[in-house]
């Protein structure tokens, strides 16, 4: 026997009985769906202590070949802020983002070692990913965020 009960559009608990003779003994069960995760970025400059802007990220899902796949394009907002994956767009696999920063630094005239950046990240959890990328024209990190 399995029950499923939705609390909101993000969380469902599932109730299954554990010994199917005694239907009264239940486990319960709490997960974010697949189909509502999200991908997010940030871009921050570091050299200018300031978000990133108008930059262009594309987003690639490595495929069963094991070829890239190229799913959209987006550009951060004003606070440099971005959502790349929509729920139900973000399927569990590896994803490639690609922040286009060559551009962002043209148009303020500093020359940049890095015209592109590609970030290769394993989104196999279950769970919502925000991938946060410190910035200048001769350097980068990133980090998991929150």
């Amino acid at each position: 026997m399995q029950s499923k009960i939705k609390i909101n559009s993000n969380l469902h608990i599932l109730l299954s009985a554990e010994i199917p003779e005694i239907p009264t003994i239940f486990s319960l069960k709490v997960a974010l769906r697949m189909d509502a995760r999200k991908c997010s970025t940030h871009i921050l400059d570091t050299s200018v202590g300031k978000a990133a802007a108008n930059v262009r990220v594309t987003v690639s899902r490595l495929d069963e070949i094991q070829e890239w796949r190229s799913l959209r394009a987006a550009q951060t907002d004003a606070d440099g802020r971005c959502l790349l994956l929509q729920p139900g767009q973000f399927p569990s696999g590896i994803y490639k983002l690609t922040f286009h920063v060559g551009a962002y630094y043209a148009e303020r005239n500093v020359k940049t070692l890095y015209p592109a950046i590609d970030l290769i990240v394993d989104c196999s959890e279950n769970q919502n990913y925000h991938i946060p990328l410190l910035l200048n024209p001769f350097g980068y990190s990133t980090y998991r965020g929150t």
